[in-house]
């Protein structure tokens, strides 16, 4: 069967995140993980490997609430949705951004690499140059994003 692929109306700039070539090029994956990896994730899929992410990259809470005060930042001023094959590029970048500014660290490359193999370390460094472009390099978080970021995830949290 075919894989699934194209995402219409693409912005020039999204395919730098897309999966999708590297996926398909990819021989170690075999057809269905190919698949599953090219099809829109559910709630439960996000949710693994967004906790695995955190896991392994020992992110504490305050980087988490930085990161994703910087991702919908992005998905705002890029009027971009979340999509099959960006949203993994998309966390982690945003990850990566959120550590240097809350630790003034990020992933080393090859903890990077056993993380997501799909891009090497300069498609990466474009990626976060990309992100940055996107969102006019603002980094900088208020105590007010933070806090009523924090708050939405705790509400979030209880409810789920």
């Amino acid at each position: 069967s075919k894989l699934p692929i194209r995402e219409k109306s693409f912005p020039r700039e999204a395919e730098l995140f897309s999966e999708t070539e590297a996926i398909v090029k990819d021989d170690t994956l075999d057809h269905e993980t190919k698949v599953e990896l090219l099809s829109v994730p559910g709630f439960k899929d996000i949710e693994a490997f967004t906790l695995e992410l955190f896991k392994l990259t020992r992110a504490r809470t305050e980087i988490i609430i930085c990161q994703m005060v910087l991702l919908k930042r992005f998905l705002k001023e890029s009027k971009w949705s979340l999509r099959a094959t960006t949203w993994r590029s998309l966390m982690i970048v945003s990850l990566r951004l959120a550590q240097r500014i809350e630790d003034n660290a990020v992933l080393s490359t090859q903890s990077l690499n056993r993380i997501y193999p799909l891009f090497t370390r300069s498609q990466f460094v474009e990626l976060e140059n990309t992100f940055l472009k996107l969102i006019d390099y603002r980094v900088i978080i208020t105590t007010c994003q933070f806090q009523l970021q924090l708050h939405t995830t705790l509400r979030v949290s209880k409810t789920a």
